[in-house]
């Protein structure tokens, strides 16, 4: 009796597991390699503030990274992906 209890219990567990092994495999949202630009494509709708913005440009310029906020003062979002990428 205890014998099958024991294995009903390990093939739950290997079964939860496995879906959950599953459902991760699945989900593109993670990394940089599967960038989607969300934080970019939120400043071009206005969601953030254009302070915040030039807040962020000056920060960048004043440890030198000009060509992304040269970048980012263009709104050129393809530009700031493939540098965040490299």
């Amino acid at each position: 009796m205890k014998k099958k209890v024991v294995i009903l219990v390990l093939s739950g567990i290997l079964t939860v597991s496995d879906v959950s092994l599953a459902y991760a495999a699945n989900r593109n949202d993670i990394g940089l390699n599967n960038y989607s630009g969300k934080m970019m494509s939120m400043m071009g709708l206005g969601v953030q503030s254009s302070d915040d913005i030039n807040k962020a440009i000056s920060i960048m310029k004043e440890n030198g990274f000009t060509d992304e906020a040269k970048a980012m003062e263009n709104r050129d979002f393809n530009s700031m992906k493939e540098l965040m990428l490299t």
